[in-house]
């Protein structure tokens, strides 16, 4: 009998070790591919910190500049009736907040000099008229010579207020604002509003036009007036529509919300009161802004006759008070630039209204910061960052190049938005990157207003 052999069938598949080599490899892969992750991550994120920055501080450059040009917009023509507004209408002397003189640029330096300053552009948006214009009789030839607080006002400038076909410009919903003006001696002037325009009986051949007060009226009577008359009388400036009238722009202001930290901020002041009020409404223009510098540029250059000679001499530094106008012979003397020094331009013999267009331009320095930290790069620590300046130049020094602004770097304990500042009351902390953007803006409209005949 034969018979047959059958061989055991031979075993397939992995051991176990095997089974842990081929792990291991995996575990490799997935650190290799993690740590590839990790790198790639963080150039993206260095890319896009650096490109959110970028594109942030363009545009925060871009819009207080723009704001800063426009300032004086429409109201140099009136520079000289302005410059005579000292008081409000209970007789209380202006605030920086509330003025109501021809100052284009306002500048409120912050508290100290690692504190972003404010500023306060003013314009008009009147459509036509921009110059001041005299109170008439109200009802024309034989009407009343006052104006009653909150009653009509009568004037010659149709064209501010009227279209050519006779209708109202300024509506109850769509108010103009207006500057009235005592011009009796005693300073006083008012913010009010305007809410509607009718033509006078007489329109045609006198150009008059009633003017109906709206939400802001006066409250002190104001004489008008009459024709042909060259005695004293009330002026009013038309502003024009309810907006963009004052804009403050400002980074970090005190009593700052939470949400309000590291923005630009823009506040329309307008409503005066609202403007100087701590509950003002800021709107966020640009975030992670954490700073902001603005500086006045002064001629402080007399020539022979008296007059300006055009030329910047001196930036304004952090205490607004380098930069000297004196004139002994003519009585001229003007060292601060603060705002509550400035406001008073023309009412001492030392400080006339002409020292305003001594104010030639401004620089505004801003310090934006990447959205997300970086805290892997050692060149991003207050030990190995170099040395940065707001308005530096080539010499690099703080002789060569007056007034620059330094950019205190710490490391604080919490390096976070909300408390980057809080320990070392730093600007550039650790961990985050920064870039630095500066205009110069020429105050063409105070240069303007130099020319006017005084």
């Amino acid at each position: 009998m034969i018979e047959r052999y059958t061989s055991p069938a031979r075993q397939r598949g992995a051991g176990i070790i095997e089974t842990m080599i081929g792990i291991l490899i995996g575990l490799l892969v997935v650190v290799v591919v993690y740590n590839l992750l990790a790198v790639a991550e963080g150039y993206k994120r260095t890319t896009t910190g650096v490109a959110d920055a970028q594109i942030t501080g363009l545009m925060a450059h871009f819009i207080v500049g723009q704001g800063a040009a426009n300032g004086g917009s429409g109201v140099t023509s009136a520079f000289t009736d302005l410059a005579e507004c000292t008081k409000d209408e209970s007789g209380a002397a202006y605030t920086a907040d509330n003025t109501l003189k021809p100052i284009s640029v306002l500048v409120t330096p912050g508290a100290t000099a690692v504190d972003s300053d404010s500023f306060v552009a003013r314009q008009s948006n009147s459509p036509h008229v921009t110059w001041a214009v005299p109170l008439r009789l109200v009802g024309g030839a034989g009407g009343a010579a006052v104006v009653t607080p909150g009653g009509d006002i009568q004037i010659q400038s149709p064209t501010g207020f009227m279209t050519p076909a006779k209708a109202s410009l300024p509506t109850g919903t769509q108010q103009f604002w207006a500057v009235i003006m005592a011009k009796d001696g005693s300073g006083k002037c008012a913010l009010i509003n305007i809410a509607d325009a009718s033509p006078d009986a007489s329109m045609d051949t006198t150009g008059e036009v009633l003017l109906k007060q709206g939400t802001h009226k006066t409250t002190i009577d104001y004489k008008g007036v009459p024709q042909n008359d060259t005695g004293t009388g009330a002026w009013l400036l038309n502003l024009g529509r309810d907006n963009n009238l004052r804009l403050r722009y400002e980074v970090n202001p005190p009593g700052k919300t939470a949400a309000q930290t590291d923005q630009l901020m823009v506040t329309d002041c307008s409503d005066v009161a609202g403007c100087a009020s701590a509950t003002a409404t800021r709107s966020p223009i640009a975030h992670n802004v954490v700073f902001m510098k603005v500086q006045y540029g002064i001629d402080t250059t007399f020539l022979a006759d008296g007059t300006l000679d055009g030329t910047v001499d001196c930036w304004t530094p952090a205490d607004t008070t380098s930069c000297p106008v004196v004139n002994a012979g003519a009585g001229i003397n003007m060292t601060d630039w603060g705002p509550d020094n400035v406001i008073k331009a023309g009412e001492t013999p030392a400080q006339p209204t002409s020292i305003l267009n001594r104010i030639l331009a401004v620089r505004i320095g801003i310090v934006v910061r990447s959205d997300e930290p970086d805290f892997n790069d050692p060149g991003l620590t207050s030990a190995l960052r170099p040395p940065a300046f707001l308005f530096n130049c080539t010499a690099n020094t703080n002789a060569g190049c007056p007034n620059r602004v330094a950019l205190p770097a710490g490391a604080p304990s919490a390096p976070t938005k909300a408390d980057c500042r809080a320990a070392s009351n730093a600007i550039l902390c650790d961990g985050w990157r920064y870039r630095t953007y500066e205009v110069i803006i020429p105050l063409r409209n105070n240069i303007f207003s130099a020319t006017l005949p005084p």
